[in-house]
């Protein structure tokens, strides 16, 4: 017999585990026991309530009845999502917490301390998951006769899809942390997994507005098929059958995961403990290659490295996703009077996505107290930060250089504007990048507990949102007087002047930093 109170303390303790980042920024606000709980526990029913309402309202426009497919699209695309978030929940409460120890001495049965986090795994993915039982009970509402009974129906097809998920994300990762490329590149992996379910849900408005229209066409997926026709009962034979084949499936899921994993789940999660302590021993034969490994290793965490490249990416995407939504944004025809315009536009649009919440504004601080033993050392302080902010420029570098690729595929800029478009947006990444890196060294701060107090440093949240609404609007009126000069002088003036000025400032800023910074810099 289970013992609830145990096993709601158990759970509660898998709560807290399941998101540290989140613990910790919930207790810097004074908040712990039953009010941390309270507070997490609100926030799933709150975004799971959100998301409830908003596919709710887009899918009351569709006939499931006469779209199954559309309906097992739905269930895959959810079963997918819910999928690449639970990795994370899973990791983060069977083998991140490192608990286990704690539990010996006391009387708890590893059966107990299984079910508590599965409960917490099955709890977190009620927030993705519920837009799937709205679906479901939309569909046995748009079903003739039998209501009641197919709204039961509905909520018995949901819980089962829900079971079918967590064993799923289950047996996923305790095959992936059973493998040595898991276990030495954990913190990759977790971050393609976070990026692929954010980069799912931003582009799923294109998705839904595409399939939507030709919602009676879309080809049915044979794999989540069972769960229409428990809903939908064409016959009870169908019903029964379709049952059947969900719980078979469920059934030999489940044994999979306790005869090949359950079984060793002990040892497992012990030895996980004993494997994240052996790190590979790197040899480098000259001490740039130290200081780049240490770097790279340093912007590794996937959490950072999601909230920083979502931040830069936030605002060019809001120049793709028209194209992307069938929109006609094609610039091809632009005429070559205007080439010095997209050459401004690059430059403009710099400093939006590289701005206090950048890779270079944040990578000084990353240090930590590590800066002050760094400083203790015979290294010249002047090599140490230009190796990082090589690094840190390359890589920003990068990323512009997909988004300028990525914005001419989509909107068809003509050859020699994507060329302009392209110069325009890596020298305003330079500097951009000096300027923050800079910035982060005067302002540095090694104290942090939580990243978002080095995003905040110089003003709070309204100061930054009123800097960056006039950053809006000075480049706007920029834009203007350039658009208007573009369209009264001759071609060969703006796209000549242009240039110039843009190259004569990146230059400039070269050498101030040169000489205000660098040269400073024992």
């Amino acid at each position: 017999m289970i013992d609830l109170h145990r096993l709601w303390a158990l759970i509660k303790v898998s709560l807290i585990y399941r998101q540290p980042e989140l613990t910790l920024r919930e207790r810097k606000n004074h908040r712990s026991g039953d009010q941390l709980i309270k507070k997490f526990l609100l926030m799933d029913l709150g975004s799971g309530a959100l998301l409830a309402v908003v596919f709710g309202w887009i899918f009351l426009a569709s006939d499931f009845i006469r779209s199954p497919g559309l309906f097992t699209l739905m269930v895959v695309w959810f079963g997918v999502v819910t999928i690449s978030q639970e990795i994370m929940f899973i990791y983060n409460i069977f083998f991140d917490s490192r608990d286990l120890n704690a539990y010996l001495p006391l009387p708890f049965k590893m059966s107990e301390l299984f079910l508590a986090k599965m409960l917490t795994v099955f709890w977190s993915t009620l927030p993705v998951t519920l837009p799937l039982y709205v679906m479901m009970l939309l569909t046995a509402w748009q079903a003739q006769g039998f209501f009641w009974l197919r709204v039961l129906a509905a909520s018995l097809a949901y819980l089962l899809l829900v079971i079918l998920l967590c064993l799923l994300g289950n047996l996923l990762v305790f095959s992936l942390t059973r493998s040595k490329f898991f276990q030495h590149h954990k913190k990759i992996i977790t971050f393609v997994l976070l990026g692929f379910s954010m980069v799912i849900i931003v582009f799923s408005y294109a998705l839904f507005k595409d399939v939507f229209k030709v919602a009676e066409h879309v080809k049915v997926i044979a794999i989540a098929l069972p769960f229409y026709k428990l809903i939908v009962m064409p016959s009870w034979q169908a019903v029964i059958f379709s049952l059947l084949e969900i719980l078979g499936v469920i059934g030999i899921l489940g044994w999979g995961l306790s005869k090949l994993f359950l079984r060793d789940l002990n040892a497992q999660l012990m030895s996980d403990k004993v494997t994240k302590v052996v790190k590979k021993h790197h040899e480098f034969n000259n001490l740039d290659r130290v200081l780049q490994h240490y770097n790279i290793r340093l912007l590794s965490d996937p959490t950072l490295l999601l909230q920083v490249i979502l931040g830069s990416l936030m605002i060019p995407l809001m120049f793709m996703l028209p194209g992307l939504w069938g929109q006609n944004l094609a610039l091809q025809n632009i005429t070559g009077r205007y080439y010095g315009i997209f050459l401004l536009v690059g430059v403009c649009l710099t400093p939006l996505m590289y701005g206090i919440t950048s890779l270079g504004a944040i990578i000084i601080s990353l240090d930590r107290e590590n800066l002050y033993f760094i400083e203790s050392l015979p290294l010249s302080l002047k090599r140490y930060l230009k190796n990082k902010f090589k690094i840190v420029c390359w890589l920003q570098m990068s990323l512009s250089f997909v988004v300028a690729v990525s914005l001419g595929i989509i909107t068809h800029f003509p050859w020699w504007g994507w060329v302009y478009f392209l110069i325009g947006i890596l020298s305003a990444t330079y500097v951009c990048t000096i300027y923050f890196f800079v910035r982060d060294w005067r302002k540095r701060y090694l104290e942090w507990v939580d990243i978002s107090q080095l995003f905040t440093r110089g003003g709070g949240q309204i100061v930054l949102f009123l800097q960056g609404a006039v950053l809006l609007l000075v480049e706007g009126i920029i834009m203007g007087i350039a658009i208007f000069l573009a369209t009264v002088l001759p071609a060969w003036v703006t796209n000549t002047v242009i240039p110039l000025v843009i190259l004569g400032v990146t230059i400039w800023c070269h050498g101030y930093y040169r000489k205000t910074f660098w040269q400073q810099i024992e």
